[in-house]
């Protein structure tokens, strides 16, 4: 017999536990395909088209639900007003001949990756505890894309004025980002990215960590945005003194009439054209300055009158070579965008057709909407 431990039962009379294996997938598949085709040689052919069909109908609904939720998705993302918060500079470890540096600041750009352009750019303000910096700036970026990456530069100001590279940090915006706030921690790197201010050091950097915070705006605050040209504006004192001395100089030079001289190329124009960023929302329409996001123009909706264009572009189309005629869209080609308020005519140009339309149609739905209760 079977030596027994002390306090156990005999292991004779054990009950053994008969293991109930649950069907596998593979068992429940061929069970089903049986069944089904049992049922299939049961039913006609008139029946077993009607089902292939009606099955196919079913799969094409649940591929286009998928895929209009992952574009949904996907555009959610694109395009969203966010605000940028550097809050402050934690574990920051300097060595003994960064004693010099009296005050720190960080240099905060929007970049499309992989490498760029930078699409806006802002400056914190000094903070004078260098070991532990912490900074109350607040930014806002009128378009914010999954796209894009924040590249935040650590400078610091040394007692003699030069401003030394202390690190980069390199914020990517992760997935669900314009659904709610992100606090986001990243180490300081080397130098990847070039700033516009000449700094000094740029082969090394310290240790630490930038505390950075992306808030994403109401996702009704805006309803289109995009780029925005217009020319300069002229002082009016130098104007009227030029034009009266070429209408001198036009009288001096001949008695017949002229006319006033034509515009260069379109590139040329093109390279005079200031760069802004507009912004429309429910109520306004904003213009901000480019790279730096500055508020520049604020347009009341409910106050301003669309100057409507012609409903097909204005000149002649080109011919190419084939003899068919050429669209409108010329590359080097600017299409007005004309508003009204308060006694001021002010002319936008873009870059195609298509936006001059989208631009305007939404202006005008809009204020359709904020006038008509």
């Amino acid at each position: 017999m079977v030596e027994q431990l002390p306090g156990t039962p005999p292991l004779e009379t054990l009950p053994r536990r008969q293991s109930i294996a649950a069907p596998g997938a593979s068992e429940l598949r061929h069970g089903l395909q049986k069944a089904f085709l049992v049922q299939l040689g049961q039913i006609s052919a008139a029946e077993r088209q009607q089902c292939e069909a009606a099955a196919a109908v079913i799969q094409r609904i649940a591929r286009g639900y998928i895929a209009r939720r992952a574009r949904a998705r996907l555009a959610s993302a694109v395009g969203r007003p966010a605000e940028i918060m550097v809050t402050q500079v934690s574990n920051l470890e300097m060595l003994c001949d960064y004693r010099d540096i009296m005050s720190v600041y960080c240099n905060v750009r929007v970049l499309k990756k992989p490498f760029g352009p930078f699409m806006f750019q802002f400056t914190t303000a000094e903070c004078g505890h260098v070991n532990l910096p912490t900074f109350k700036d607040s930014f806002f970026v009128p378009m914010m894309s999954s796209k894009c990456e924040i590249v935040i530069t650590l400078i610091g100001i040394s007692a003699s004025g030069k401003r030394r590279f202390l690190g980069q940090a390199l914020a990517p915006l992760e997935t669900g980002w314009e659904t709610q706030e992100r606090d986001m921690q990243v180490k300081l790197a080397k130098w990847t990215f070039p700033v516009d201010e000449p700094l000094v050091g740029a082969h090394r950097f310290v240790t630490g960590t930038v505390h950075c915070t992306v808030k994403p705006m109401v996702s009704r605050y805006t309803c289109m945005s995009g780029q925005l040209q217009m020319l300069p504006v002229a002082d009016n004192g130098a104007r009227s003194r030029s034009f009266f001395g070429w209408t001198k100089r036009i009288v001096a030079t001949t008695s017949t009439p002229q006319s006033l001289p034509t515009p260069t190329t379109p590139s040329a124009s093109r390279k005079e054209m200031l760069t802004r960023w507009g912004v429309l929302t429910d109520t306004h329409l904003h213009l901000f300055a480019d790279r730096s996001a500055q508020l520049l123009l604020s347009l009341e909706l409910s106050k301003l009158q669309l100057v409507q264009s012609s409903a097909v572009p204005a000149g002649e189309p080109t011919k190419l070579a084939s003899g068919r005629r050429g669209s409108y869209n010329e590359p080097n080609r600017l299409y007005p965008l004309k508003l009204y308020l308060s006694g001021k005519l002010y002319v936008f140009f873009v870059s195609s057709y298509a936006q001059q339309q989208a631009w305007e149609f939404k202006i005008h739905h809009r204020r359709q909407q904020l006038l008509v209760p």
